[in-house]
């Protein structure tokens, strides 16, 4: 089969190539699905460069975190799942950009209906990292205010509808006037341009100083210190994402201002698991379960079939040109979702 292989850690433009390799087996829990679509993530980009990953890889390997496709072959107890068009998360959050692809049983969820397949693939993991992270973490409710970083990435797209659906006012950061257009078509009620607006200023003066309720950082770096100087009082940070922080995380910040402003720092991962083996937990990993991602999923196709939400596919691009769009993508030139198509 032919996928888009990582030949050596670099730029993706440097060091993509589509190889041909073997179709691979399912084992006990997993599915093969062949794959028709296959979204491109900020995580594929950090993979090409061999940085800020939970689980290192050694080159060749094949990119691709979420896919669309038809399942092909079952591996024992996933039966259940042969023959049906499915959204998955792949295995080890890689070998998506392949004509087939491995994924988990416990992440393997019905396609939504009515959608095409490119924009089923640009689906779930925009929209289950933002519910997860806004309404299952930090319980947004209607008349609160949500503060979205990055509201023109593919989960700060999806983070603004489910904020709107939810009834929420809100404000979304991004770093051109032509994002910030895209957010407000998207049902944003200010979008902030923090290249010439300083987002923290802003959002105290627009809520005469009460501060968002809600802040999902999909950035953190030096967005991190502005966002807990407007978060409300027992407001909720949620960090979910780390495109700005080449650090990683929070390590060595101080947390005073914690204290000070009487607020609450919440994580949040998309992941799901049947059950936790020891061996992963004792890392500090602690994934949700797989009853979580149906409850998140069923709300989510609820959502959509009432129209407040839509899939947030920007453009479609064959495997031969996912590098160039992974390019365009770490150069901050791309909007909402942008999904490789493969053919039938």
């Amino acid at each position: 089969m032919k996928a888009l292989q990582a030949t050596r850690n670099g730029p993706p433009a440097e060091v993509l190539q589509i190889n041909d390799i073997d179709v691979p087996a399912p084992g006990p829990g997993q599915v093969l699905i062949r794959v028709s679509a296959a979204s491109l993530n900020f995580n594929d980009i950090d993979r090409c460069y061999g940085r800020r990953i939970s689980v290192p890889l050694e080159p060749p390997f094949t990119l691709g975190m979420d896919v669309c496709g038809e399942v092909e072959t079952c591996g024992e107890g996933s039966e259940a799942w042969q023959g049906k068009r499915v959204v998955a998360l792949t295995q080890m959050a890689t070998g998506g950009l392949a004509e087939f692809a491995l994924a988990s049983a416990d992440a393997v969820f019905a396609a939504p209906p009515g959608m095409t397949d490119a924009e089923a693939a640009s689906f779930i993991i925009p929209f289950h990292t933002a519910y997860l992270a806004i309404v299952r973490r930090a319980k947004l409710a209607a008349g609160e205010t949500l503060l979205v970083h990055a509201g023109a990435s593919s989960v700060g797209a999806a983070a603004i509808q489910i904020g709107k659906a939810l009834g929420a006012t809100v404000f979304a950061t991004v770093g051109s006037d032509e994002k910030a257009d895209y957010c407000r078509s998207l049902g944003a009620d200010r979008a902030i341009n923090h290249q010439t607006e300083a987002f923290d200023k802003v959002v105290q003066a627009e809520t005469s100083h009460a501060g968002a309720d809600v802040i999902l950082d999909l950035v953190a770096g030096s967005f991190v210190e502005p966002s807990w100087r407007c978060v409300a009082r027992e407001g909720r940070y949620v960090a979910a994402g780390f495109a700005d922080d080449d650090e990683n995380g929070f390590t060595g910040r101080p947390l005073r201002p914690l204290c000070s402003a009487n607020f609450s720092i919440l994580g949040v991962m998309l992941s799901y698991i049947a059950h936790m083996p020891p061996e992963i937990r004792e890392f500090g990993f602690n994934m949700f379960t797989r009853d979580v991602g149906d409850e998140v999923h069923a709300a989510l196709l609820g959502l959509a079939a009432s129209g407040a939400i839509k899939p947030v596919l920007s453009r479609t691009v064959t495997l031969g040109e996912a590098a160039q769009a992974l390019t365009d993508q770490e150069n901050r030139q791309t909007s909402g979702r942008t999904v490789v198509t493969l053919p039938a």
